[in-house]
């Protein structure tokens, strides 16, 4: 992947996780709200993605296991509200 296409994917999904922060997301509700925005990322790349946010290396979001859903659901952890305040809010 592209190195701007892979830091625009990054933005948007924290700023995704960012903006729900007391309500987990999963890949296929945040590649939702990407096409309802014209974005073109789909939802392989958010799951990669959220898997690599989610990675004990970098620790920016984090997975909850629920017993509701098969499908893995994210929140953003305190260091990736950090980050996205740092280097992604204006």
């Amino acid at each position: 992947m592209n190195p701007s296409r892979q830091n625009s994917l990054r933005a948007e999904v924290l700023l995704q996780l960012y903006g729900a922060r007391p309500v987990m997301r999963s890949a296929y509700q945040i590649a939702r709200e990407c096409k309802k925005q014209g974005l073109d990322f789909n939802e392989q790349e958010i799951k990669a993605e959220l898997a690599y946010l989610a990675s004990a290396d970098v620790a920016l979001a984090f997975e909850v296991k629920t017993a509701l859903s098969t499908e893995p659901h994210f929140k953003i952890s305190g260091e990736g509200i950090r980050h996205y305040e740092q280097h992604f809010a204006a």
